[in-house]
């Protein structure tokens, strides 16, 4: 497991969490996310959201990252809906991806779970 902060000030995609996989090696990700309004010129003092993504993953034959299926996600909670929060893969990893809200400064962290064989 792991645990990961960074902070937005825009409605740019940025990687919260970066993990690399193991070759020959499938994953369970979980991964818990939670957003903070902390200032800039929009939003509300206050504003919060969390959220719960989960994905299959795999690398065969020294490949890259695979998803298998979609992204789950079991949980949105979102005092502002403009927050968005998903997972990706990038090479030989896997990545907590989080997007803000223009003129907002917003905190954010990760709880990222990897169950592996």
């Amino acid at each position: 497991s792991s645990f990961s902060l960074v902070e937005t000030t825009d409605a740019t995609v940025t990687t919260l969490a970066q993990v690399a996989l193991a070759d020959e090696t499938g994953y369970y990700v979980v991964a818990q996310v939670i957003a903070r309004r902390t200032g800039g010129s929009a939003g509300t003092a206050g504003d919060v959201a969390a959220y719960r993504r989960e994905v299959l993953v795999r690398r065969t034959g020294a490949g890259t990252a695979t998803l298998i299926g979609s992204v789950q996600t079991p949980t949105t909670i979102e005092s502002v809906s403009a927050y968005d929060c998903t997972l990706d893969v990038n090479g030989n990893d896997v990545r907590v991806r989080v997007t803000g809200v223009l003129n907002t400064s917003i905190s954010w962290s990760a709880f990222v779970t990897l169950q592996s064989i």
